[in-house]
């Protein structure tokens, strides 16, 4: 295998060789414009070429050959640059400005992320999981959403968030926190609603508390997003790859919190019919909350 620098030589001689030969047919034309044959031509040199000549010759500086100024390329505006780096991140952006990376939307203006989910398991004594996906834990989950895990980390590196430790505790520091609001779309002008109002505090006896959710990022193995494997996107429980996570002490075991069971009267469903029949479609936002 030819090096690169053996390659620049091989070119440089190619170039040199190309540079003679032209050379060498300028000279012969200029002797045949003076009608001088090849055979006289080193004799007019030398008639030519007075002491004084060969002087000048000797003492004058080497002068290297001009390049020519090659035209600068026009330098990309930021518009195209972000164009750029969200092709290849597999994102498109829409003409309102809003980008889009599989399922999920952010909008740069209010700087926020939302996509669709549904209701998951409203019956379940405990909670393990706060949204998962259709192959993940949806018997004990209070959101299903048909979403890349993956794409939702790429979209909140985007909006600014950092990944990091879970508890705000030891030398590693936090991730970011982000704020989770739902809202419930089986029908019109429903409110928006932090996603703690839906969640209750088995060990307080009330209903849990409004601290947000940490990003922390899911590991990969062998080029895989391992929350991707596990089906999660938020935990209650902290347990298993996942890309949010519970930042207080209420995810170091698996029995602290529960559906609120205030919530279902009080945003009017019919608690009458079984809840793998309600299917109600539902909207997350997220924010990044601030410190």
């Amino acid at each position: 295998m030819i090096t690169n620098i053996k390659k620049q030589a091989v070119i440089a001689i190619i170039f040199c060789n190309i540079l003679f030969c032209l050379n060498s047919v300028n000279a012969q034309e200029s002797i045949q414009d003076k009608h001088v044959t090849p055979a006289k031509a080193s004799e007019v040199v030398k008639k030519q070429t007075t002491p004084e000549d060969i002087k000048k010759a000797t003492h004058a500086k080497v002068v290297s050959p001009t390049k020519t100024a090659t035209p600068s390329k026009k330098r990309p505006s930021a518009e195209d640059v972000k164009r750029a780096i969200m092709k290849r991140l597999g994102a498109t952006i829409d003409g309102k400005g809003l980008v889009h990376i599989g399922k999920i939307t952010i909008d740069p203006t209010k700087k926020e992320i939302t996509f669709n989910s549904k209701l998951g398991n409203w019956n379940t004594e405990q909670l393990e999981v706060l949204i998962c996906t259709p192959t993940g834990r949806a018997h004990e989950t209070l959101l299903v959403a048909d979403i890349n895990p993956y794409n939702l980390q790429l979209a909140l590196i985007l909006l600014g968030a950092k990944n990091g430790g879970r508890l705000n505790e030891g030398e590693l520091r936090q991730g970011s926190i982000i704020n989770i609001d739902i809202q419930f779309l089986n029908k019109e002008n429903m409110p928006r609603i932090p996603i703690e109002n839906c969640l209750y505090n088995y060990k307080k006896n009330a209903m849990m508390e409004r601290h947000g959710w940490v990003f922390v990022g899911s590991s990969f193995e062998r080029g895989r997003c391992l929350a991707n494997v596990d089906g999660n996107i938020a935990n209650i429980w902290s347990f298993g790859n996942t890309i949010l996570d519970n930042p207080e002490h209420t995810g170091d075991k698996d029995d602290n919190i529960r559906v609120y069971p205030q919530a279902l009267p009080t945003y009017d469903f019919d608690i009458k019919v079984p809840y793998d029949e309600w299917k109600i479609p539902t909207k997350v936002f997220m924010t990044i909350k601030k410190r």
